[in-house]
């Protein structure tokens, strides 16, 4: 019998070396008819005589025997793959490739005994049809399951499987270090997989009371590490609430929850491999309840029946069972050793961390096959959302690390395509009305809150001309300069906007110390950006020598100011490909942006206006044709960095970088290999892994270079999945070294510690409702990993959106942490105006009162960052114990108080939402809901989304303006959503918004709210004047039980109201937030 697994076309492959790609074409030898050969004219006299036609016949016997030895033999030693395999291992002795003492087969009782549960899978390969012969041949049990599964991505309950006994590692030495235990691991047998290493090294580190960290390297050689600084232990954990157990034959480590007794972690289950290219480490999971492992189009709760999820870095839609944008994999399980309806806070949740650059896909079966290379795990007796700094795992704890995300929405740190709402995916110099609806913004001034309209509310179409003495051929709508369109900084009045006096790239902030007089009308050439150096006369940088912003700064020793084209070449981007000189740019082999030269010994020729402009693409050097830059499908923007001590692609005055593909996609499969330096492995065995993977496209190299190539750290092979995370750490670095100012980077592929650079897109989503749901699980999957600011393109990035969706979409996209509505070029305008009144009105109010909400927000990213919660948060985090929480993912909350219930589906004016146990208050209205825990059917007109606020909250709103900008200023209007025992509690973080380290320079505001007894107490923890320049105009309370005869502010008689649904306002208070104040009822 033969097992089936479900294939893709993408995952189809021959077992066999005929389907390798190395392997030869064999045509097929004519055949003749016999009746068609060819007769002798005479008659033939006998040739031999009967001795010599025994002896004939005896040898033609012997050449069919030793043509059978010979294929036999080859038969044996053929690979069950696409690529070159060790020989399988012999029937007597597992691994060994020969022997007679070995080993037999697993008794077929042996294989019996074990439950379809435990059935880890001995032949992972995926698209090959696993036949008894091919399992066997690895010493395997071959027993068809009982039942499969047919649904996407699941394999089913393995046929070929580890029998018990199966050889692994043993551990023959444990010794005590300081910070815990070290250990030899030793295999006396290979495995079927090359280049096995039989002695490895046992590191266990106690680094605190709930962190474990395990680490199993090759002592004889050290291998790729991920380029990651990890939090360094320097004591051992005194109490550590796990406990550790070392199994010696095979080798197995269980760790345990000290409390319970709970395990947590259990890899004596299936055997350990460690091969070149191939690590498995597997584990029971004592717990249904699996959240994270990196980005896949999913559900938030994972499936875990037999659900394999391959992580490599892929220019990719989201797609079901793809492997997408993000390589890593945190695992949180929600631990459970009682049923789960009676799920405690003492079995709570634990983390896993392994990092890994390849592309080794986890399992998650019934009992869960999970593979790590280096692991970490965090024990902990509560939710995440109460870690402390000495608890949460390292990238969440690190994100922002040293400052949280600017406020993003003031005029002078963002620029048109980050939270802009309206960008396009166009060339930044494709300015036209069909692109990008600039001219439609004109709606946004005073009464709309777009992401990003400067503080004067200038209408971008009031750009109506060029300078009056520029024809205007000049300035047509292919020349313009996006990042010219930066704005106007806070001190420019809007009479700069003038038909006599304004070049709209007055670009003062371009070059810090050069007036705007320099950008007249008689010397400028659309975007001729003269400032850039101030020593160098006007016509250096005309329209005829350079492109529009042939941003060539960036080397290390020149300042940005120094734009001569003798001493520069923003290039400093070397590169990719090490070993591949500079004049092998085509296409063919090498990515447009790897590019490995122009260093400064290269003559100032290269950068004449005849063979440089960089958007263009035509590459560098004269003798590069202009295909060079051609069948790519990078953004224009990756061109950002790969200069080791160069600030990447800071292209803008403005203080966001946008990477629109944090990773290497080509469309053009290369066809060069580049030696890799370490281990000896030669490109075909980088590029082509004994193992295969689930990927798209079923080779390393699909959409992307080969893994051989070899970048400055290591290879391809290494570093594929890194590029986003290494982008956005440099582009961070170079932004904040620029501007003075916090980065704001977002980028598409991501890496653990991401958080600590960049924001996350959810890549180019479709204009489905399918995926619009699917945004909320992506959103809470990345808070959970340590990326809080996180959001989806709004209303869909391809295929055309309709209105309600639109609508809805706005709606929900108002509470991503980062909002941006976000689509491709050939689809069909999405901003607000081109939709119908109704419409426009519902996403006005949706924007509005999102910027209502900021304080909140703003308050809990700075939670955020010095405390690891997450921003956007799963209902389960505050409910560990309602089981009904596990699996809800079309709602979400803000912090722990304020709860999101969108309309997800199409055609509906109701949602029904889940209300977990205790008083819940509409946020809109006050109105009460007593639940014991139960889903409530909700109204909800096309205008309305629903929102609650949790018993216990205070929760800062402020009137909302047109940009942040002008919001910041407004007064605040306080809420607070009484408990039982009327006590309430909340806080806000305030600051400026955009300096760096605000908290080491003590330059923010921290206030404390409580209300307690009928009386609300504000209490300023630490003071700035910023906070000065707030006032407290407003404070509703929700579920105030009596009316007040009499209200008072700080002792002195106020003005109120209530309403029947036990709702008191307080009115006209004019409070200085940064004073303490008390507000009281009697």
């Amino acid at each position: 019998m033969v097992s089936y697994k479900r294939l893709s076309p993408e995952d189809v492959q021959f077992s066999n070396a005929a389907a390798s790609e190395e392997a030869p074409v064999q045509e097929m030898a004519e055949v003749k008819d016999p009746e068609e050969t060819e007769r002798p004219l005479l008659p033939r006299r006998p040739s031999c005589s009967a001795t010599t036609a025994l002896i004939s016949l005896g040898s033609l016997l012997l050449l069919v025997c030793g043509l059978w030895l010979l294929v036999t033999i080859f038969w044996l030693q053929a690979p069950s793959n696409s690529v070159p395999h060790r020989a399988p291992p012999p029937r007597g002795s597992p691994g060994t490739g020969g022997g007679d003492g070995g080993r037999a087969l697993p008794e077929p009782q042996a294989c019996g005994v074990v439950p379809e549960a435990w059935r880890f899978d001995c032949y992972p390969e995926r698209g090959v049809v696993v036949t008894r012969e091919l399992c066997e041949a690895r010493n395997c049990c071959f027993i068809p399951a009982s039942s499969s599964s047919s649904a996407p991505g699941r394999n089913g309950v393995p046929w070929c499987f580890y029998p018990p006994g199966f050889p692994s590692y043993s551990l023959v030495s444990v010794n005590a270090t300081e910070l815990g235990q070290t250990g030899t691991l030793v295999k006396t047998v290979k495995t079927y997989y090359p280049k096995d290493i039989l002695t490895l090294q046992l590191e266990l580190l106690y680094e605190t009371d709930h962190r474990l960290r395990v680490r199993i390297t090759d002592p004889s050689e050290s291998r790729f590490a991920v380029p990651i600084a990890v939090p360094k232990a320097t004591e051992k954990a005194s109490s550590p609430a796990y406990s550790v157990e070392l199994s010696n034959e095979p080798f197995g480590i269980i760790v345990k929850r000290t409390s319970t007794g709970a395990v947590l972690l259990n890899t004596t289950v299936a055997p350990l491999f460690y091969c070149d290219q191939f690590l498995q480490l597997s584990s029971s999971l004592s717990s249904q309840y699996i959240y994270g492992l990196g980005e896949h189009r999913s559900s938030f709760l994972h499936d875990i029946h037999w659900n394999t999820l391959t992580m490599w870095a892929r220019d990719v839609p989201p797609t079901v069972m793809t492997n997408t944008d993000i390589h890593w994999n945190t695992l949180t399980m929600w631990a459970r050793d009682v049923p789960p309806t009676v799920m405690t806070n003492t079995d709570m949740h634990w983390n896993t961390l392994t990092m890994w650059a390849r592309d080794v896909p986890p399992t998650v079966m019934t009992n869960t096959d999970i593979h790590w290379n280096t692991l970490t795990m965090w024990a902990r007796d509560v939710p995440p959302t109460v870690m402390t700094n000495t608890d949460i795992h390292w990238n969440t704890l690190t994100m922002w690390a040293r400052d949280v995300p600017p406020t993003v929405m003031t005029n002078t740190d963002i620029h048109w395509n980050t939270l802009t709402m309206w960008a396009r995916d166009v060339p930044p110099t494709v300015m036209t009305n069909t692109d990008i609806h600039w001219n439609t913004l004109t709606m946004w001034a005073r009464d709309v809150p777009p992401t990003v309209m400067t503080n004067t509310d200038i209408h971008w179409n009031t750009l109506t001309m060029w300078a009056r003495d520029v024809p205007p051929t000049v300035m047509t709508n292919t020349d313009i300069h996006w990042n010219t369109l930066t704005m106007w900084a806070r001190d420019v009045p809007p009479t700069v906007m003038t038909n006599t006096d304004i070049h709209w790239n007055t670009l003062t902030m371009w070059a810090r110390d050069v007036p705007p007089t320099v950008m007249t009308n008689t010397d400028i050439h659309w975007n001729i950006l003269t400032m850039w150096a101030r020593d160098v006369p006007p016509t250096v940088m005309t329209n005829t020598d350079i492109h529009w912003n042939t941003l060539t700064m960036w080397a290390r020793d020149v300042p940005p100011t120094v734009m001569t084209n003798t001493d520069i070449h923003w290039n400093t981007l070397t590169m990719w490909a090490r070993d591949v000189p500079p004049t092998v740019m085509t296409n063919t082999d090498i990515h447009w942006n790897t590019l490995t030269m122009w260093a400064r010994d290269v003559p100032p020729t290269v950068m004449t206006n005849t063979d440089i402009h960089w958007n263009t693409l035509t590459m560098w050097a004269r003798d590069v044709p202009p295909t060079v830059m051609t069948n790519t499908d990078i953004h224009w923007n990756t061109l950002t960095m790969w200069a080791r001590d160069v600030p990447p692609t800071v292209m803008t005055n403005t203080d966001i970088h946008w990477n629109t593909l944090t990773m290497w996609a080509r469309d053009v499969p290369p066809t060069l290999s580049f030696s890799p330096t370490s281990r000896s492995l030669s490109p075909l065995v980088l590029s082509h892994l004994s193992f295969s993977l689930g990927i798209l496209g079923g080779l390393l190299r699909a959409k992307t270079l080969c893994a051989s190539a070899v970048q400055k750290t290591s290879s391809h092979y290494n570093m594929h999945s890194l590029y986003g995370l290494l982008e956005a750490k440099a582009s961070a670095w170079a932004l904040k070294r620029m501007l003075g100012k916090r980065a704001f980077v977002i980028s598409r592929s991501t890496f653990p510690s991401q958080g600590q650079y960049s924001g996350h897109w959810l890549g180019d989503n479709r204009s489905h409702w399918k995926d619009m749901y699917t945004s909320i699980a992506g959103m809470l999957t990345f808070n959970l990993l340590g990326v809080p600011l996180v959001g989806a393109d709004v209303c869909g990035f391809s295929e055309q959106t309709e209105e309600e969706l639109c609508v809805r979409w706005t709606q929900l996209g108002a509470f991503y942490p980062f909002t941006r509505n976000h689509n491709a070029i050939d689809q069909k305008p999405q901003d607000p105006p081109v939709f119908s009144p109704r419409a426009r009105s519902a996403m006005k109010q949706s924007l509005l009162l999102r910027y209502s909400l900021f304080p909140l927000l703003y308050t809990l990213f700075h939670r955020a960052h010095t405390h690891g919660h997450t921003v956007a948060r799963p209902l389960l985090f505050e409910f560990p114990k309602d089981v009904r929480t596990y699996g809800i993912d079309r709602q979400f909350l803000w912090g722990k108080s304020l709860m999101v219930t969108p309309v997800l589906d199409p055609g509906v004016d109701y949602v029904v939402g889940y209300f977990p146990q205790g008083l819940w208050y509409d946020y809109y209205t006050g109105d009460s809901i007593r639940s014991k825990g139960e889903e409530l059917r909700l109204k909800a007109p096309l205008e309305h989304i629903n929102l609650h606020l949790r018993e216990g909250a205070v929760v800062p709103t402020q009137r909302p303006n047109t940009t942040l900008f002008v919001s910041s200023g407004q007064p605040l209007h306080l809420v607070s959503s009484l408990s039982e025992d009327g006590s309430a509690g909340g806080e806000l973080f305030w600051d400026d918004g955009e300096s760096i380290d605000t908290l080491e320079t003590d330059q923010y505001a921290h206030i404390v709210f409580t209300v307690v007894k009928n009386t609300m107490t504000s209490e300023v923890l630490h003071d700035h004047v910023e906070a000065s320049y707030i006032t407290v105009e407003t404070a509703s309370f929700y579920g105030v039980k009596a009316e007040p005869t009499r209200v008072t502010v700080n002792s002195q008689d106020a003005a109120f109201s209530y309403r029947a649904n036990q709702v008191l306002t307080v009115t006209d208070l004019g409070l200085n937030l940064s004073q303490n104040f008390t507000i009281s009822w009697i």
